[in-house]
């Protein structure tokens, strides 16, 4: 297997990026793919499986951005939102959080945005940059 190269993104045009992104999924493999795309375009990585689990970190921790899973076992993303927004409205209310999931039908009105699994390597860092970029701007 060839060593992973840098894609696309800023990373690739070198620029600095080191933007910490918590991205929260109860499959480990794909918290673990998403992991390495990141990194190796030199995002910070912080993962959570699960939305108990990224409550916590996210009381040590306050990324730039929030990618977060729709179907869950321990919480649904629109739960995760609904327990973020009334334990810890300082990050709900000022950091973009985007759902990245492979399901049609999201609710909208609690995040910035939708990414769509599986992922297109290219689209998803395109993606990531802009929401990060764009800020908390929440879906209508």
């Amino acid at each position: 297997m060839p060593p992973l190269q840098k894609l696309t993104g800023p990373a690739a045009k070198g620029i600095s990026v080191k933007s910490g992104i918590l991205v929260i999924d109860d499959m480990p493999d794909q918290l673990q793919l998403q992991k390495t795309i990141l990194e190796v375009n030199n995002y910070e990585v912080f993962t959570a499986v699960g939305g108990r689990v990224a409550l916590e970190i996210l009381r040590e921790v306050t990324p730039q951005l929030i990618l977060l899973d729709v179907h869950m076992q321990d919480m649904s993303g629109p739960e995760f939102l609904d327990e973020l927004e009334a334990t810890q409205p300082e990050i709900f209310n000022h950091v973009p959080i985007v759902f990245l999931t492979a399901t049609d039908a999201v609710p909208a009105g609690k995040v910035t945005g939708l990414i769509r699994k599986p992922l297109d390597i290219n689209a998803f860092l395109s993606d990531v940059q802009r929401y990060i970029e764009k800020g908390n701007l929440r879906v209508t």
